[in-house]
């Protein structure tokens, strides 16, 4: 199955708006197990862009499914 992990990186480890967004470890961590499970998976960060680049990125990868634990923007609890 092909599959399009989208997820908010962390870019800025003392950033508090960036408090929920994953860690590359973590994201490397999720990726790997979907890969181990015999997946093939895109991650995509949705941290930065436009919808409409993000749209036609998930249009080229055209993912079976698409894994979003994508926490958004601006601040805690969004």
């Amino acid at each position: 199955m092909r599959i399009a992990f989208t997820h908010n990186l962390q870019t800025d480890h003392d950033d508090e708006g960036q408090a929920e967004f994953d860690r590359q470890e973590t994201v490397d961590a999720i990726a790997g197990a979907l890969s181990s499970l015999g997946h093939d998976v895109e991650c995509v960060n949705v941290g930065h862009g436009t919808v409409s680049a993000l749209s036609a990125r998930l249009e080229r990868i055209a993912p079976d499914l698409v894994f979003n634990p994508a926490e958004g923007h601006h601040g805690r609890s969004r």
